[in-house]
């Protein structure tokens, strides 16, 4: 980490912006792998079974199918955006409705 500067240094809001939306990515990341994790072992230690996929089985296939979309994308494969829906379609699966 560097120490801040004096005088302070201003930075273009496009270069703040580019910087925030990895963070907020990796942040979101790391919050639904969290979550989804332990109501993978609450569920688990509870009724002795679970009907979600864990963290590993639902942020893992979603950041393939993103990644591996993009790439397609880029590349002009035009079933690249599928892949992306695929992704985003499993993680919305995924989502409990909170009804008991």
């Amino acid at each position: 980490l560097s120490p801040p500067e004096v005088p302070g240094v201003s930075r273009p809001a496009w270069f703040v912006v580019a910087a925030s939306v990895p963070t907020a990515l990796v942040w979101y990341g790391y919050y639904k792998f969290s979550v989804e994790e332990e109501l993978f072992w609450d569920e688990l230690l509870r009724e002795g079974r679970a009907t979600g996929c864990g963290g590993y089985g639902t942020l893992f296939p979603f950041v393939y199918a993103i990644l591996l979309g993009g790439a397609l994308t880029l590349a002009g494969v035009e079933q690249g955006s599928e892949v992306i829906e695929a992704g985003s379609l499993w993680i919305l699966a995924g989502q409990e409705d909170g009804v008991d």
